[in-house]
This record gives C-alpha cells, structure tokens and sequence, in this order.
C-alpha cells in the first residue's frame, strides 16, 4: 500500500450491490429513451401543417400545380353560420349529420389548352356513419356514375362544361366542382380526388 493514503477494503457483497446498481441505471435510462423515441414518432406522425396533432380538412387539400393553381386562402368554417357563409345554402345537411369542420379551396389555370376554374370541399362530419348518410343525400336525385378506386365511395357527374364529384373517406366528405370544356377533366379531379383520399388515410 502506498504511504500515506488510506483504503478501505470492499466486500464482495458490496462489489455486487454496485455493478447491480450500474446495470438497473443503465436499464432504465434505456427503456427512457424507448419510450421517448416512440413518443416523437407519435407525435410527428399525428401533427398536422399548423403543428397541431390533430388534422384539419385543409391538411388534406391538393396544393395544385403551374397549370391548376390555388386561388387565394382557403375558407374555412367551424360553425353553422361560417358554413352558411361559405356555402350559400344547404347547410343543415352537413349541420344535421354532425359537421365539425369544412374547408373550401378554389382553383385556376387551364386543363389541356381551356380554361378551368373549380372548388374542393372537404366536410369533417364526425364519423363514418354521418358521412355516409351526407353523401346518400348529396347524390340521391339527378343521375350519377359510380367511381372505382376513389375513397370508400364516389359518384361523378357532368353536364355541359360542368363536372361534380362527390365522395367519402373515414368521416371525411368531399366535394370537387370544376368547369371546363377539357376532355380531360374529369381525369384531373380524379387525380386530386385521390390525393385527397391519400392524405386522409396517411
């Protein structure tokens, strides 16, 4: 031993009481961070554009592109009476089968070489049964085609430059209005039809 520096001997006993605090420190620092780590991948996967965690129909909207732009800030209701304003009538539908939140976007540019001018609406009616008793009346009278591979459900329409497209996905209805003379435009609102589709179930 070295002069002048005094040791306590440590008993076995001792020597394994430590290594066996080391190792439950150790332990439980791991299962922290675990669960940490699945905690942030919670809430990134639930957070929504303004950082909330909880998604808004206009977390959903197609963000357009050089040819079919959006127009302006979307409008977005959170009440009867902001519905009413937005929508000009038929309101109680939506407010009658659980409307929560709606949000209306409208669109510019050309489809092909015409001009097309359309909206999107996006209603967040609570449950999957509301949005199917929405859309059973949205498309109960006039005549309406089925849409394959769209949403839970959809039906198209169109008339002379005119083309509706309503559909439902989760609690989710949406509806596309667009006019246009393009051939192809019915094609168009597909293709943002199931982007739409794609953001809901993401």
């Amino acid at each position: 031993m070295t002069p002048g520096i005094h040791s306590e001997p440590v008993s076995r006993p001792d020597r394994i009481r430590e290594k066996s605090d080391r190792r439950s420190g150790a332990a439980s620092l791991r299962r922290m961070s675990s669960v940490l780590l699945v905690m942030l991948v919670l809430l990134a996967a639930g957070c929504s554009e303004d950082g909330s965690t909880t998604k808004h129909p206009r977390d959903f909207l197609p963000p357009g592109d050089a040819s079919l732009a959006q127009t302006g800030e979307p409008s977005i209701a959170t009440n009867d009476t902001e519905l009413n304003d937005i929508i000009n009538g038929g309101w109680e539908l939506f407010a009658t089968y659980g409307f929560q939140e709606m949000v209306e976007q409208s669109y510019t540019g050309t489809i092909g070489t015409d001009t097309a001018n359309g909206t999107i609406q996006i209603y967040d009616q609570t449950d999957v049964d509301n949005a199917a008793a929405v859309l059973e009346e949205l498309t109960i009278e006039g005549s309406w085609t089925a849409m394959n591979g769209i949403g839970t459900e959809a039906y198209s329409q169109q008339d002379l430059g005119s083309y509706t497209v309503h559909l439902r996905q989760d609690q989710y209805v949406v509806t596309l209005l667009f006019s246009s003379f393009a051939n192809d435009t019915l094609t168009v609102m597909t293709l943002m039809a199931q982007h739409i589709v794609q953001e809901i179930t993401s």
